[in-house]
């Protein structure tokens, strides 16, 4: 469905076209269905103020597709560009940031591979590094045979 501003309105993680293209959305089907269940969809034209510095988190953006411009307040009351970050990166890093919101869910830990992959891709080595020794660490204990496992693992040997 489009809207008046000409954005596409994605009704379901689970029948989402961007969902084989995303880093986010490589989830397994129960944890996918897991946040979809939580989850309430929003479509923002350019330009729109998500949150603004200061106010309570009120839950986890998770951006699919765009890019959001983070900023910061100066003393003398202007608007400071912190970082303009891609798709993924901003959403596993306050999924990261606001662990309260998830608690010891696994989206949790997704986030950890997420962000390692988001920064192996932008060639942010020594954080994609960090990133994937997070998730191994959490995933220590885990089945070796489980696919999410063994490509992470392979990922992270590639960043080495």
């Amino acid at each position: 469905m489009r809207t008046p501003y000409g954005l596409e309105i994605i009704e379901s993680c689970l029948i989402c076209p961007l969902r084989h293209d995303r880093i986010f959305c490589d989830l397994p089907l129960q944890e996918l269905e897991a946040l979809q269940a939580m989850s309430s969809l929003a479509t923002y034209p350019k330009g729109s103020v998500l949150f603004v510095e200061g106010q309570e988190a009120r839950g986890v953006f998770i951006l699919c597709n765009g890019r959001v411009k983070l900023s910061a307040g100066s003393a003398d009351g202007k608007s400071l560009i912190m970082r303009i970050a891609a798709a993924a990166q901003v959403e596993f890093q306050k999924i990261l940031d606001h662990s309260g919101v998830v608690g010891n869910q696994s989206i949790g830990a997704f986030a950890h591979l997420g962000l390692a992959r988001a920064y192996a891709l932008e060639g942010d080595t020594p954080k994609a590094r960090a990133a994937y020794v997070h998730f191994l660490t959490l995933w220590k204990n885990a089945d070796a045979d489980v696919p999410i496992l063994k490509e992470a693992k392979a990922e992270y040997a590639k960043v080495q």
